[in-house]
């Protein structure tokens, strides 16, 4: 952050936000794998109650965490919103389709957020 600097400077101080807001943009990647069966295969309207149905509960998590823990809750919140959005997407796929998603991925891509958190300043 100190070398690009700009605007990233208001992030120096916000170790555990940006491990979160970071964290919760890996969780979609099996999102982005999934919404794709129900795209080619003409069912963009389950996917929209899908959007909308996850979206709900996890604003309601959302603004329930920003409650509870304030700034932080905003992070928070916002994570568990896509992974609420990830989990439900994968679920409702495996139903209709051989979906494979390779975690393996989002875990190794969370365990180099985690280390780059670990030894950050």
């Amino acid at each position: 952050i100190d070398i690009i600097g700009g605007n990233l400077l208001e992030y120096r101080g916000m170790k555990v936000e940006l491990l979160l807001l970071l964290a919760a943009y890996v969780l979609l990647v099996p999102w982005w794998h999934c919404h794709n069966y129900f795209l080619v295969h003409g069912r963009a309207s389950d996917l929209l109650r899908l959007v909308l149905i996850t979206s709900t509960v996890g604003v309601a998590l959302w603004i329930g965490f920003m409650m509870w823990l304030g700034s932080l809750g905003t992070y928070l919140g916002f994570f568990m919103q896509m992974l609420l959005r990830a989990v439900g997407i994968v679920i409702v796929a495996r139903r209709s389709w051989p979906v494979s998603v390779a975690w393996q991925g989002v875990l190794g891509a969370l365990g180099v957020l985690l280390i780059a958190y670990l030894v950050a300043p």
